[in-house]
């Protein structure tokens, strides 16, 4: 069996806790483009939601969901204001029109960061694929 140099035992060492970090980097990055990908799923849905209300018709009957996957018959009046919560339990008035131009902006913004993370997914799994035959050299070496 062939041994290591010193210098290639601490490379070796070094090249794995450098990938192993990266890996960790990359399951980090991939949680938030899931967590991305619905946030800007929910926005499209909120966005059709309320388009197709404001083209319903007076008092029609709706489902409106009460919790705990329970709901109850409503009618629908005009819709003309739509209440938007923006954070820190603050809740703003908007008309429909304004509130689709914000969500759709918010929308966008979420698309754009979405975009620079895949970005950085794709130069980490080039940064892990740089590191992997020097790896692969090493521990080949090693086994002999």
């Amino acid at each position: 069996m062939a041994e290591l140099t010193e210098e290639e035992r601490e490379k070796l060492e070094r090249s794995l806790v450098e990938l192993k970090k990266e890996e960790a980097l990359m399951e980090a990055l991939n949680q938030q483009v899931a967590l991305l990908t619905a946030t800007l799923s929910e926005l499209s849905s909120t966005i059709e939601t309320i388009k197709r209300l404001k083209e319903a018709p007076p008092e029609v009957e709706i489902l409106t969901p009460v919790g705990s996957g329970s709901f109850v018959r409503a009618r629908l009046l005009p819709l003309e204001r739509v209440l938007m919560g923006i954070g820190a339990n603050v809740v703003v008035e908007r008309t429909p029109e304004e509130a689709v131009q914000f969500l759709e902006e918010k929308s966008s913004e979420i698309g754009k960061a979405l975009q620079e993370l895949r970005e950085e997914m794709a130069r980490v799994l080039e940064r892990m694929e740089a590191l992997r035959p020097e790896i692969e050299k090493l521990l080949s070496k090693a086994r002999g």
